[in-house]
């Protein structure tokens, strides 16, 4: 007779009911459903079901959790509620709070590089984690993987002679008679970015190359659920926030994806980047230690930073360059180049993470119980 499963209380933040309406969430929610093979999952105290579309407490009280009713207990971003739960217990690697890291039997980390920095951390790492965590910290004892995962309908192949619905934003008068002018021309590439716009991933490198006539003929650029916090120029086109089932098919009937994020890339996670690779969809992104695990170090597509620029440096010729060639591929090489990615994005999995998760979490129980 097999033994029963460990209790797992789980809990992002305040989110007393869980539900996919951000990247964070999304992720969570991924998470949760690969260790159900192994454990059960209490999201805010209320046992999650295989096939439930969202988790908890749809009264969205927040249910801490009592000495005894859970075998472990994991939260994301809730200061209280971990403080007043007892052990064992594991606090997510961000925000740093100098409490819950003190009381904390282990870290959890998104990606392999932050948890193979984390575990080793000392003031030469500050700047590498962009002054996330104070500089005399004391490593922590135990750190974790929790790898995001990649939703299963992202694998699943698109027959490219069926034509893909695209949600678009409003076009002007202007804009339908300029396209209208251009019908006998080739038809632009079309690049797209996944999510909000924030001053740590504002695509100055794709403005900057918009602005050169010769590009901008050729490349439509489009931010797709950006939204209303910070303005984006005209020359790329705002696409409204669009349901989670439609996020598959604009990401099919993309030439390309660009991800822009200032140098918390190295370690923090990407989504979008993953899904893009689950479809096979090629990215245009910096050279990062988080999406170099991920996509591999030959990767063609990742350009470099000009020696004393940032990310905050528009003109850089290495984009330029790689944004021509992965608009400009032929389409035998992007059909090999799909095919590494689909491979790649295996890894994140729900079967795989499923596995590293439980390796995981006997590699915590093994250290906590000494």
């Amino acid at each position: 007779m097999s033994a029963p499963k460990k209790k797992v209380y789980f809990l992002l933040s305040s989110e007393a009911y869980l539900e996919p309406i951000s990247g964070d969430r999304i992720n969570e929610m991924n998470i949760i459903r690969a260790m159900l093979g192994e454990y059960e999952v209490y999201y805010n105290g209320v046992l999650v079901e295989p096939e439930d579309k969202a988790f908890g407490d749809k009264e969205r009280v927040i249910h801490t959790p009592k000495d005894g009713d859970y075998d472990l207990i994991y939260i994301r971003n809730n200061k209280q509620v971990f403080l007043d739960s007892p052990s064992p217990k594991l606090w997510f690697a961000s925000p740093y709070d100098k409490e819950c890291f003190e009381q904390a039997d282990g870290i959890v980390c998104m990606t392999k590089p932050w948890k193979t920095a984390l575990e080793k951390y000392d003031s030469s790492k500050y700047d590498y984690f962009q002054a996330t965590y104070p500089e005399d910290m004391r490593a922590p004892e135990i750190c974790i993987l929790f790898p995001q995962v990649i939703d299963g309908s992202h694998f699943i192949e698109v027959n490219k002679k069926e034509k893909i619905e695209q949600v678009v934003a409003p076009v002007s008068l202007k804009h339908r008679l300029i396209k209208l002018f251009k019908k006998s021309h080739e038809e632009k590439k079309v690049i797209r970015h996944f999510g909000p716009i924030r001053p740590s991933n504002y695509p100055y490198q794709v403005i900057s190359a918009l602005s050169n006539k010769e590009i901008s003929i050729k490349v439509q650029a489009e931010c797709v659920g950006a939204g209303k916090k910070i303005s984006i120029p005209k020359q790329i086109v705002n696409v409204p926030r669009i349901p989670q089932e439609q996020v598959a098919d604009m990401l099919h009937s993309a030439d390309a994806i660009w991800y822009n994020q200032d140098a918390s890339g190295h370690i923090a996670g990407s989504l979008k980047v993953l899904e893009a690779m689950a479809v096979g969809v090629p990215i245009l992104l910096p050279r990062y230690d988080a999406r170099v695990d991920e996509l591999g170090e030959d990767y063609p597509f990742f350009w470099e930073l000009e020696d004393g620029t940032s990310i905050k440096d528009g003109n850089q010729k290495d984009f330029l360059d790689k944004l021509n060639k992965i608009t400009s591929m032929s389409p035998e090489k992007r059909a090999d180049l799909k095919v590494y990615l689909r491979k790649r994005a295996l890894r994140h999995s729900k079967e795989n993470v499923a596995n590293i998760i439980n390796d995981e979490l006997n590699y915590f129980w093994e250290r906590y119980n000494g």
